[in-house]
């Protein structure tokens, strides 16, 4: 006899994540390969463009979406990287270690504009390995889609920390799915060109000091703000 009784009942979910669509997310920062490992710390991957990031992959972990995965490249902050930067390449690497910053808060429930001592220091970590298993709620986004593509890919649109309406309810397993409709993705020559409403999956991207990292929030920038339309409430 084999026993059905303990396997898990299907989902109806699945495929791209409405834009503005608030759910929980896991984080793991992936190992790099070893052409773009960096040799002093084993989760940090060195890009073919020099900077230093984590390849971080945020798994769905409830609600209609459970199990997707979103893949994202979160680069350094300029003072960890080791190369001569562009002023584009800096704003990057600010921009990524401002979310960084907020998955941290949302992780551990601080305020983004609380500056007491205990919150300066709950935004310590003792090495990028504090990250792994963290859980927060994520605006997803879409990556815009190019010719050619068979899949649509969400992103990390914004990470929601605790003083938004939306943050207790899918830090205790709700979620937030908005009616934006999906991007469909331009036809090329070698296809008639296919809605991405219809499409599943996901591609992720090719991977590209041992010290206490801070996110003071004297020293970090902010996210930027949501854009408008579709989303929760807050955000329009």
């Amino acid at each position: 006899m084999i026993d059905f009784n303990n396997a898990p009942a299907q989902k109806t979910g699945g495929g791209t994540i409405p834009p503005k669509s608030v759910v929980l997310l896991k984080m793991t920062i992936r190992e790099p390969s070893s052409n773009k490992a960096y040799e002093h710390h084993p989760l940090i991957t060195m890009y073919s463009s020099g900077l230093l990031g984590l390849d971080c992959q945020f798994d769905v972990e409830c609600g209609t979406f459970e199990g997707n995965k979103i893949w994202e490249n979160l680069f350094l902050c300029p003072e960890f990287q080791t190369i001569q930067m562009t002023k584009g390449q800096k704003g990057i690497c600010e921009g990524s270690f401002a979310k960084l910053r907020a998955i941290i808060e949302a992780a551990r429930g601080i305020d983004p504009n609380d500056s007491a001592p205990a919150s300066v220091n709950a935004r310590n970590i003792n090495d990028w390995v504090d990250f792994q298993g963290m859980r927060f709620p994520g605006m997803m986004g879409i990556t815009k889609p190019k010719s050619g593509d068979v899949y649509l890919n969400n992103s990390l649109m914004r990470v929601i920390t605790m003083e938004k309406e939306d943050y207790s309810v899918v830090m205790g397993g709700g979620e937030y799915i908005s009616d934006l409709p999906l991007p469909a993705i331009p036809e090329s020559s070698h296809t008639t060109g296919t809605s991405g409403a219809a499409k599943k999956g996901y591609q992720a991207p090719s991977n590209t000091g041992q010290q206490q990292q801070n996110f003071n929030p004297g020293g970090q920038q902010s996210q930027q703000q949501a854009g408008t339309g579709g989303g929760p409430a807050w955000a329009k």
